[in-house]
């Protein structure tokens, strides 16, 4: 699995590279998932978003237990 969080104001990566390339492994069945955060710049986590990021480490636990 390949969780990617992307920062919407990030200036360092183009967004759509990532996006594409999520497409692209999803298509060859590798899961993969793109979450872009309109609050964050290069990281795609501020550090405002505690609760947002327990929730992402624990959607990414418990999907690599599964």
């Amino acid at each position: 699995m390949v969780l990617s969080v992307l920062g919407q104001t990030d200036n360092y990566i183009d967004n759509t590279d990532v996006i594409e390339w999520s497409n692209k492994l999803q298509k060859i069945d590798v899961k993969s998932y793109v979450y872009l955060n309109p609050n964050a710049g290069h990281g795609g986590i501020n550090s405002e978003e505690r609760e947002f990021l327990i929730n992402l480490l624990s959607f990414f636990l418990k999907s690599v237990m599964e």
